[in-house]
């Protein structure tokens, strides 16, 4: 078998600064020390910060708590509103049935007062209702 020279050159280098093969296996032993302790190391800093972060976000300060409580007061205000409106249009439907039906009734007695007293009413409460609609959007 032939062997390129520069090959040859190579291998034997090799074995000429080499004297004892002890340091080989000490220099991987201590490797594979700094490597296990480098992964030690790491896993270990990992498993600080972890815990450090996890107990900095059970406790809360207080501007923390603060912004939170205004969130949740907006909200609710937010809810109530949308609420609140339902109802009044709810409200603002019911009484333009009234206002209808009170028309019919006033078209086959127009003269009765009453029937006109109460057109009256459900009209200036439609117009309040109106309003607290229009306040509520805005």
């Amino acid at each position: 078998m032939k062997v390129a020279p520069g090959v040859l050159f190579l291998t034997s280098s090799i074995h000429e600064f080499e004297p004892n093969h002890m340091l080989e296996n000490e220099f991987f032993e201590l490797s594979s020390f700094k490597r296990s302790l480098a992964w030690v190391s790491v896993s270990v800093f990992i498993g600080i910060v972890s815990i450090v972060w996890f107990v900095e976000d059970r406790f809360v300060n207080a501007s923390e708590m603060d912004i939170e409580i205004e969130e949740v007061i907006e909200d609710s205000t937010a809810q109530h509103d949308k609420i609140y409106l339902q109802m009044d249009i709810m409200e603002r439907r019911a009484l333009v049935k009234s206002e209808v039906e009170y028309k019919r009734m006033l078209r086959t007695d127009p003269d009765n007062a009453d029937l006109q007293e109460g057109l009256k009413e459900v009209r200036e409460e439609k117009n309040e209702v109106k309003l607290r609609i229009a306040k509520r959007l805005q």
